[in-house]
């Protein structure tokens, strides 16, 4: 099968491979990638990183976020060292997601997808904030309306969920 192709200078090549075509378009498209998320020499840009950009301009409607790479020793830095590193004026500016853990959820009373009323929940604040309980209960029974049921402060008891170990 003959195949035409327009190259950059908009001359028609013919090219009679169509896996050579093929080839050349993942180049291509690779390369627009790379233009697009700015990831450092050596990293690959898998589906999980376009899976998650994509959800946060897609669903979130956020075009606004920066997406900035850090080195992988980043977690081990001090905190200004982290605000210099992503151009933060101060460190009150980071922010770091908890996963909190709902010790009193009870599958008989929530239901899949209740964002009233689930086991986990992801929290994000400042680093240098405490997450209150108190504040983090209150928010979340307040999402459920009373005349919905609003659930009573007993079924809430947060605290930082436990890291799994992947054996297990």
């Amino acid at each position: 099968a003959v195949r035409y192709q327009v190259n950059r200078k908009n001359n028609i090549q013919m090219a009679c491979d169509t896996s050579a075509l093929l080839q050349d378009l993942q180049k291509r498209i690779t390369l627009l990638q790379r233009r697009i998320h700015c990831p450092p020499d050596g990293i690959e840009i898998d589906e999980q990183l376009r899976r998650a950009r994509y959800s946060v301009e897609a669903y979130l409607h956020c075009y606004s976020a920066k997406w900035k790479w850090v080195p992988p020793e980043y977690y081990s830095l001090t905190l200004p060292h982290r605000a210099k590193l992503l151009n933060a004026l101060k460190i009150q500016q980071l922010c770091k997601s908890v996963l909190m853990e709902n010790k009193q959820f009870k599958f008989a009373v929530g239901k899949a997808n209740d964002r009233t009323y689930s086991r986990y929940y992801l929290v994000v604040v400042q680093y240098t904030s405490v997450i209150s309980n108190k504040k983090l209960e209150l928010a979340i029974r307040k999402l459920r309306k009373v005349s919905e049921g609003r659930l009573p402060t007993n079924c809430f008891e947060f605290s930082v969920a436990k890291e799994v170990s992947k054996s297990g």
